[in-house]
């Protein structure tokens, strides 16, 4: 669980770091690509730890539920238009899906250009049933992080 908690801790760093430099153009998209880039790392990590088998049955809940949690899978995903790699489920759907902070289902084409995406705190995507969806990276990052606190804190381990 160590190894886990260190991702963390460096997750929530990557975090910290792009809220402070969400004013700096110029710092703007590499923070907010390494932000996503540090959950990556970190469900790489709960993944390969949950492989070996070496958590305790509270460690193995606590971390099943950050692998399952629907949110922080579309982050995921929504991070592979910063990689140019669309994944496998993505290229079968033809879409991404993000889950919004409020629980709504937004589909993103995977082809949209990372520059856009990434470079301002805020960007605005056209949506056939809703108008225009508007996208704030402060408040994606900042409920992944509340929603990985709160399965880990909110846990007896």
């Amino acid at each position: 669980m160590k190894r886990i908690q260190a991702d963390v801790n460096a997750f929530f760093e990557r975090v910290e770091c792009y809220l402070s430099h969400r004013a700096n153009h110029d710092r703007h998209k590499d923070a907010s690509e390494a932000a996503y880039e540090g959950l990556y790392k970190l469900s790489q990590r709960i993944k390969k730890e949950l492989a070996e088998g070496n958590l305790s049955k509270p460690e193995n809940r606590v971390c099943n539920a950050i692998a399952q949690e629907k949110y922080l899978n579309g982050l995921l995903e929504f991070r592979t238009i910063a990689t140019h790699v669309k994944s496998d489920t993505a290229i079968k759907r033809g879409h991404l899906n993000l889950y919004m902070p409020s629980g709504q289902l937004i589909s993103i084409d995977p082809e949209l250009s990372a520059g856009a995406v990434f470079s301002h705190s805020t960007f605005r995507l056209p949506q056939p049933a809703s108008g225009v969806s508007e996208f704030r990276h402060t408040e994606l990052l900042s409920t992944a992080k509340a929603r990985i606190e709160k399965h880990l804190f909110g846990a007896k381990m």
